[in-house]
């Protein structure tokens, strides 16, 4: 089978322009990117050993913060329609509290570095759920992408570009392989 080198480049050129286009962006753009996603809602009934009355329910929920940019997020704020006078930020940071006009509050972060996380937990009583507590969070960048998590297995970087290169390979077959397959039909 003989194999047409310039069809090859002609299909791999484009592709690798995107992907190292792709990567430069990524390289040389500097500016903080701020995620944020709850770990944990959960609510506990507490039990007095003094007394037989009915327990004492509480909830606490978690909000992580993390800047995955590779420029330190500026003044980022966490709103609040209710903030919980029990609330911890982990680990401790400079912050302050600002009222906001018609009710509620912020935490303002003055300071968030690259690849620095941090989590707010909170601690409050019924009939506030964690759904009344937060309304969103932001830099001066703007705002927060908000992410769905959830615990999984890491796996190991060498594997993913392992997997990343496979899955090129095949979609540069498959193209090769279409454009020879329709090429005998374009001729005619």
């Amino acid at each position: 089978m003989n194999i047409d080198w310039v069809l090859v480049a002609t299909i791999v050129g484009p592709l690798l322009s995107v992907i190292l286009g792709v990567f430069l962006n990524r390289w040389f753009e500097s500016r903080p990117k701020l995620r944020v996603w709850f770990s944990h809602i959960a609510e506990f009934d507490l039990k007095n050993n003094q007394t037989t009355t009915v327990p004492s329910r509480v909830h606490t929920h978690a909000v992580n913060i993390k800047n995955v940019g590779s420029k330190p997020a500026k003044n980022v704020n966490v709103a609040h329609q209710y903030l919980p006078d029990s609330f911890r930020i982990i680990p401790p940071i400079p912050h302050s509290i600002e009222e906001l006009p018609g009710g509620g509050k912020n935490i303002v972060i003055p300071n968030l570095v690259p690849k620095k996380e941090v989590t707010i937990t909170y601690l409050y009583y019924p009939p506030v759920t964690w759904n009344q507590i937060n309304t969103s969070v932001e830099d001066e960048e703007g705002l927060a992408k908000v992410v769905l998590m959830t615990a999984r297995q890491v796996i190991n970087p060498w594997l993913k570009r392992s997997i990343a290169l496979l899955v090129f390979i095949g979609l540069v077959t498959v193209i090769y392989q279409i454009v020879q397959i329709v090429k005998p039909f374009l001729a005619e």
